[in-house]
């Protein structure tokens, strides 16, 4: 579809990062489609891409909660699946001593996400955006055309844990460096925004030291918080909701069924305030 026909006015979409916790937006696009609202634009940071992407693509709400859950329930399949990928994609465990990140980001999504995914980001069905960060600049990268893989892929690029993704003159990280909930990337003239976060703070007991990696994540979601809270205090979305996903690390993508359940109470907010402020936009 053309984003020329989509008007520009109405309520746009905007999905953080967060790793697995990003399984907590389902229930936001599955508001979005009880209220009969389709956005009028979505962005996303890292999984908040490529959640925002699937959902761009024309997949429901429902049917992305049915295929998550049923992708993530077995860890054998789970690991199944990046074995085939692995001999198939040589490339998804690159390893080396000078870029010791062991996934690459591109060949993971190519393993995970469907094949009939639309190869460009203007083939989606509704205007889409990724949000990236050049390493070497800091300068945030928003990503409204061109291949989708290759947008998703460098949006979610965290280090160390997936390779930077080198793309146009540009070495790309993961868009929540810099941007963590693109709710003024997914805004325009005439837009409200519904904007999801699932950073948050860091879990940990209180007093307990974090292991070398916790720390690590736990710093970067402190950060991306402090960035987030900037941003809304300049210029607030129209309605901003936080699932509560604090019982789940970013890693927890084999518990994507209880994540999805945690987003349930902000999709009912969510479908609330379509119903009372989004009248118009039924049925575009």
């Amino acid at each position: 579809m053309s984003t020329d026909t989509i008007p520009n006015t109405g309520t746009a979409l905007a999905l953080s990062g967060g790793g697995a916790r990003g399984f907590a937006h389902i229930p936001v696009c599955e508001a979005f489609d009880r209220a009969g609202v389709r956005p009028a634009a979505i962005a996303g940071t890292s999984m908040g891409s490529v959640i925002g992407a699937l959902y761009a693509s024309g997949m429901s709400g429902a049917t992305l909660r049915s295929e998550v859950t049923a992708m993530f329930a077995k860890a054998t399949d789970v690991m199944g699946r990046m074995v085939t990928a692995r001999r198939n994609r040589p490339g998804i465990f690159r390893f080396s001593f000078a870029n010791p990140s062991p996934l690459d980001p591109k060949a993971l999504l190519e393993a995970f996400l469907p094949d009939d995914l639309p190869p460009r980001i203007e083939d989606l069905g509704i205007p889409f955006a990724a949000v990236a960060v050049d390493f070497h600049s800091g300068e945030e990268i928003v990503f409204r055309e061109g291949p989708l893989i290759a947008a998703l892929a460098a949006s979610i690029a965290f280090p160390p844990v997936m390779r930077p993704v080198e793309m146009n003159g540009h070495v790309l990280v993961d868009g929540g460096v810099a941007n963590p909930l693109p709710h003024d990337v997914a805004g325009g003239e005439g837009l409200e925004v519904v904007a999801s976060d699932v950073v948050l703070l860091p879990r940990v007991e209180p007093g307990k030291v974090p292991s070398p990696v916790l720390g690590l994540v736990g710093a970067a979601q402190i950060l991306m918080q402090a960035v987030t809270r900037a941003k809304a205090a300049s210029s607030p979305p129209a309605l901003l909701v936080r699932p509560d996903v604090n019982d789940y690390a970013m890693f927890d993508f084999l518990k994507a069924e209880k994540i999805i359940a945690t987003g349930d109470a902000a999709g009912a907010e969510v479908e609330q305030w379509l119903k009372l402020h989004a009248l118009p936009e039924r049925n575009l």
